[in-house]
């Protein structure tokens, strides 16, 4: 048996967010710390992903968004105008990935980052 779950963070550090669902893991996605912006360069940004469980994640996917004129980039993960994508690795209950994502804003000001991740499921054996 398998399903669909979704967990959703917003902000810059310490901000998480978990969705559930009736027998599926539960996803959750934290902003860690990250260095100082600054016009132009990139800031390593890392973003944790824990299966909380019941049961293995499989097909785990990442999904950054920001403002058109912050570029996110991660070798391996694909970009679109204002967000990117990364496939990562299976999470086994009680299983975390930290993704370090590099951040440039290309001008000065407040953005904001979303992040998003999803996954198929397996069951946990009977």
């Amino acid at each position: 048996m398998g399903g669909l779950v979704v967990a959703a963070a917003v902000g810059t550090a310490g901000l998480s967010t978990a969705a559930t669902a009736d027998a599926t893991p539960t996803l959750t996605v934290t902003f860690l710390p990250a260095g100082a912006s600054t016009m132009g360069r990139s800031v390593p940004t890392p973003i944790r992903i824990r299966n909380l469980g019941p049961g293995r994640a499989v097909a785990v996917t990442l999904r950054v968004s920001a403002p058109s004129w912050v570029t996110l980039s991660r070798p391996g993960c694909v970009r679109s105008t204002t967000g990117l994508m990364c496939s990562l690795h299976a999470l086994d209950q009680g299983a975390a990935v930290t993704v370090r994502i590099g951040v440039t804003p290309l001008r000065s000001g407040t953005y904001r980052l979303t992040a998003q991740a999803s996954a198929t499921w397996s069951s946990p054996a009977p």
